[in-house]
């Protein structure tokens, strides 16, 4: 299934949304890296989070540390904008492009 995730900054904390059809919701927060929830923008445990829970919500189980973080880098990092979308195309594309052993659990 298509799936759009969604990133809005609001002046009480940002939020991501996963939109596919005409359904939309709040990504998961699964909590490891920020109990305090999402960040993008810059490199350190908010963006490592965000990167985590896309994965984990597109692949449908945990994504290995390499893998968020690698993803974290192309996608989250450089993301500086207020609002931004990554679509389920552009990540599956970027996975077909990884080494096995980044994808292995």
């Amino acid at each position: 299934m298509d799936k759009t995730y969604i990133g809005r900054r609001y002046e009480d904390g940002n939020v991501v949304i996963v939109a596919s059809g005409i359904k939309a919701e709040k990504l998961e927060h699964h909590v490891k890296h920020s109990p305090d929830g999402f960040e993008w923008g810059y490199s350190g445990s908010g963006p490592s989070e965000l990167a985590r829970c896309i994965l984990w919500d597109f692949l449908g189980k945990e994504p290995t540390p390499a893998a968020y973080r690698d993803f974290t880098r192309v996608f989250i990092v450089g993301n500086k904008e207020d609002s931004w979308s990554i679509d389920s195309t552009d990540i599956a594309t970027w996975l077909s492009n990884q080494p096995e052993e980044v994808l292995a659990q």
